[in-house]
């Protein structure tokens, strides 16, 4: 016996030597009385004495008659024959044999399973088998094996029994085929069609289970079948004898599965017994089928099963299903119809594996939606059949097939992601670093527009959600919003506008959800763009989604399902609005706390805020600056800042610019300073720096390179409304007679009194001509609100015009330019302001 390995074009077998090689010789072990000089007609030598006995005499008579050249002529022709079969049968074993694998070739047409029997099925076989001379290489055996199969013409098998082993299996007995005689014309070329039945009993059923069970799990990469048979042959009246044959067949790619394409899916809620509910899935496959097979099989009813939490568990069984019955056309596609039915969900799937937070379930979701390859597995239940034999009831309930398939994924599956009602807080500047109080948080509501498979006909709602989402800015990794408590959900389904498809709206709100910033120089980058230069934001979220659902098949938690898309966060501001339109307005200011170079004071302030985020803001810190130079701390606490006009926010202002800026920012301090007492517009930047937020002081040190300049916030005097357009200094009464002045004047403070430590002032009319000066260096108090100064001595210049329309205003009134060094004391700190007034009414009077 000889192994070799075949490759062959599906529904053709050929024998030539790199297909297989067969043995057929006599079986010398069987039989001990035969030999190689064994005549063929060995067998029949008794049975054929008395006839042989009968020809001699009627020979004899013949020969006194005298012969007819006929019958001479077919003596020495079958006389021929059957030395040449002699010859070329024992003579030539060997060519001969060689001749018939190299040029036998055989088609099968047709092969059906006729009926199922109790130890097997009998199978009808169609097919040709030609003997074609020029597949032979060997000119000697070629023409030898012609010469010799035009002698013999004919061979014809009696009927015969086939046996089918598996070697790498102990040898293990698979089937045995009974054949009926089969009669070929052996001459090179002639076609013969075959047809017969075959009947095929079932081996070793437990070798056989192994056997199958290995080739579905692909275990092993090829299969060796050997096939063992004793066939009588004869060709005409000429009895060969009985030849052993053997053959070896190695089969290999029999583990790729056919391919399969699922024509029809449509999952749907049914009835369940009483008043439960129930998953039914219908499903029709289209099979590819490249083999000359005809069979009709019964329904099947099977059962369902998915992976555990390792290989080595046991499955665990989710559903039931039916088939209905199958036709198998030769060389046509399969059409498979199933349905299956899922009462509810195991408890064992939905159960977290050992040691993991995750359940079999969630790993089966997980692969299907991320588009991986997908394993369920099909074990025959029983056949709806009440014929079916028993043995293929065995066979099917012992044999577990694995249906490996890729999901198309669900990476287009949220069509739409929107965040609405967005709100940040800002973290608290005094807890622990790296905890949740420490990070800002973030609220806001979520919607997710679902798209829906069309087959997907099942009411699920999802009652619950918590998700842990990485943010992506260019690709690269924003921050994580984790939210570990459950948040509501709402669920519609609905039908998209845009296409027409199903699509479920899911709902959920976020309540403070903690931003952990991985990247705040990214922060800073994308804050620069949404605020300062109006760019909309591309972001793409990766979440991961623990889902509480409750369906038909009960209520259970599905963790870990990948969900996100791309969203782009719009400018947080209105159309034609800017960071520069918070419009601030002081309505009063309160002093806290003085040092020599400091002063403290709680300014309440009324804004707007332009954007459309609501924001609670714990403590923040950001310096005003003013050419180029810091000069003071905005500090806030505990603020609630919402879209649209605030009004009533109270912020603590920490003047000190030598502090801050040194002697530049001194300098710059008393400049704000007098700018702002003299009435004039003028504007001021707000800086973040490191300390801004003390718990993310990279974000804020990222932002410090950005300023936002705001108008200097004009103050509301007493009897003036909303804001002052004017300067400090209302009015003035001058006394020609005494040469003194009094100034009505407006203090912006609600509590504290300012001190004028001095005065050094020249008045001009017409915004060019002297009309005097005063110098006075005794402090008077100037308490809140309005108050009259003392009444200040002047010098009047008596030489230019301005003191020609003094004398004209006498008893009046005229508009005069004040400029002034003023000291001023507020508790300890001292500050030298440049007044500079213009258009200050004066009263003139004796």
């Amino acid at each position: 016996m000889t192994n070799t390995t075949v490759n062959p074009a599906p529904g053709e077998w050929q024998s030539p030597q790199s297909f297989s090689r067969r043995e057929a010789v006599v079986d010398h072990d069987h039989d001990p009385a035969l030999s190689e000089t064994t005549p063929l007609l060995a067998h029949r030598h008794e049975g054929l004495q008395e006839d042989e006995d009968d020809s001699i005499d009627s020979v004899s008579q013949q020969k006194k008659r005298g012969l007819r050249w006929p019958t001479v002529i077919a003596l020495v022709v079958l006389c021929l024959s059957v030395i040449a079969i002699l010859i070329l049968g024992f003579a030539a074993p060997s060519m001969m044999k060689q001749y018939a694998q190299e040029a036998t070739v055989f088609k099968p047409t047709g092969l059906s399973i006729t009926t199922f029997t109790p130890s097997g099925v009998k199978t009808r076989v169609r097919g040709t088998v030609v003997l074609d001379a020029s597949r032979v290489k060997n000119p000697t055996v070629r023409d030898l094996g012609r010469f010799g199969t035009w002698i013999g013409h004919e061979v014809e098998s009696e009927r015969s029994e086939v046996d089918i082993y598996l070697p790498e299996y102990e040898d293990t007995l698979l089937a045995t085929a009974t054949l009926p005689p089969i009669k070929v014309n052996i001459r090179n070329g002639y076609l013969n069609e075959i047809d017969f039945i075959a009947e095929i009993a079932t081996g070793n059923p437990d070798g056989i289970k192994g056997a199958v069970s290995d080739l579905i799990e692909g275990n092993i990469a090829q299969l060796s079948l050997k096939g063992m048979a004793r066939v009588p042959l004869k060709s005409g009246l000429l009895y060969l004898g009985s030849q052993y044959i053997t053959e070896t067949v190695v089969l290999r790619d029999f583990s790729v599965l056919p391919d399969f394409n699922i024509t029809n899916l449509d999952v749907h809620e049914s009835s369940g017994p009483g008043k439960s509910k129930a998953i039914v899935a219908d499903v029709s496959v289209a099979i590819s089928n490249q083999y000359p097979i005809h069979l009709q099989l019964p329904p099947v009813e099977f059962d369902i099963f998915v992976p555990s939490c390792t290989p080595d568990e046991a499955y665990i069984m989710v559903a039931n299903a039916t088939t209905d019955s199958v036709k198998i056309e030769p060389r046509k596609p399969i059409t498979i119809s199933m349905h299956g039915f899922a009462p509810k969900v195991p408890q064992k799937l939905i159960s977290s594996c050992p040691g993991t937070t995750t359940s079999p379930l969630d790993l089966l979701i997980s692969k299907y939606i991320r588009g991986l390859v997908t394993t369920i597995y099909v074990r025959g239940g029983s056949m709806v059949s009440p014929t079916a034999p028993q043995w293929l009831q065995e066979l099917l309930n012992s044999v577990t097939v694995p249906f490996p398939f890729t999901s198309p994924g669900f990476s287009r599956l949220i069509k739409r992601f929107s965040m609405k009602n967005v709100q940040f807080y800002l973290p608290d500047p005094f807890s622990k670093p790296n905890t949740p109080e420490s990070m800002p948080k973030v609220s806001a509501l979520v919607q997710a527009v679902v798209g829906l498979p069309s087959h997907l006909n099942v009411p699920v709602n999802i009652s619950r959600v918590r998700t842990n989402a990485d943010v992506f800015y260019h690709d690269h990794k924003l921050g994580i919003i984790n939210i570990k408590k459950w948040q509501n959900a709402r669920v519609r389904r609905a039908v998209d506008d845009a296409d027409g498809n199903p699509i479920m709206v899911v709902e959920f709100d976020i309540q403070k959800a903690p931003l952990q910033v991985t990247d705040e120089d990214l922060l800073s980058e994308v804050v620069r763009k949404m605020l300062f230069e109006r760019q909309g934001i591309p972001l793409r979220v990766d979440a991961h989604v623990d889902a509480e659902l409750q369906s038909a098949l009960g209520e259970f938690i599905v963790r870990d399902i990948p969900s996100g898309g791309n969203i782009i966060v719009q400018p947080p501001y209105g159309s034609g609005s800017t960071l520069n339109d918070i419009n601030p307005h002081m309505q009063s200011i309160k002093i806290i706390e003085t040092t020599k170079n400091s002063v403290l004071s709680r300014i309440t302030v009324d804004f707007t805020n332009p954007t459309n985020y609501t924001a609670h803001i714990p403590y923040f810190d950001i310096k005003l600056v003013h050419n180029s130079s810091d000069v003071a701390h905005i500090i806030g606490h505990n603020l609630h800042i919402r879209p649209g006009q605030n009004t009533k926010v109270e912020i603590d202002a920490l003047w000190n610019p030598l502090e801050s800026g040194g002697e530049e920012g001194a300098t710059a301090g008393r400049d704000l300073v007098s700018k702002c007492v003299s009435g004039k517009n003028t504007t001021v930047a707000l800086k973040a720096y490191t300390d801004t937020i003390p718990s993310l002081p990279r974000l804020g040190a990222a932002l410090s390179r950005f300023e936002v300049e705001v108008p200097l916030p004009k103050l509301r005097l007493p009897g003036q409304g909303d804001g002052n357009s004017g300067p400090l200094i209302k009015d003035a009464t001058l006394h020609l007679l005494t040469s003194t002045a009094d100034f009505t004047i407006m203090s912006p403070l609600s509590s504290k009194t300012l001190y004028v430590t001095h005065i050094n002032a020249t008045s001009i009319f017409n915004h060019t001509s002297p009309v005097g000066t005063i110098k006075y260096d005794t402090p008077f108090a100037v308490p809140p609100g309005s108050s009259l100064s003392p009444r200040l001595p002047v010098h009047p210049d008596l030489t230019g015009a301005g003191y020609q329309a003094l004398r004209d205003a006498l008893g009046g009134s005229l508009q005069l330019d004040l400029l002034a060094d003023i000291g001023v004391r507020l508790g300890d700190f001292r500050q030298t302001v440049d007044y500079a007034g213009r258009g200050i009414g004066i009263n003139v009077g004796w």
